[in-house]
């Protein structure tokens, strides 16, 4: 019986440890720039991104429109490119509902 309960501990703790860590962060925008398909987005003032730069450049695919002052959200992955303004690997926009 004991080693029973020692081989269900044993597997809830690998099973535990075997989730995917999120490796996606997201922030909430507006769109200040359209250029085609490169936008410029300015994330909000309390989201983490900003501590990094005030701007956002980002290419969407060619099927998603945009327009200045639009309310999107960005999903991203990976490190950012801090340059002016920063970039980031898009996984996602979306616009607010």
């Amino acid at each position: 019986m004991k080693r029973l309960l020692i081989f269900i501990t044993v597997l809830l703790l690998a099973a535990a440890g075997c989730g995917l860590p999120d490796e996606h962060a997201h922030f909430s925008g507006t769109v200040t720039n359209v250029d085609g398909q490169q936008l410029i987005v300015e994330p909000d003032a309390e989201e983490a991104i900003r501590d990094s730069g005030a701007a956002v450049a980002i290419t969407v695919p060619d099927s998603q429109h945009f327009q200045t002052g639009d309310r999107v959200v960005v999903t991203y992955e990976g490190e950012i490119m801090e340059s002016y303004p920063l970039q980031i690997r898009l996984i996602a926009i979306e616009k607010e509902q």
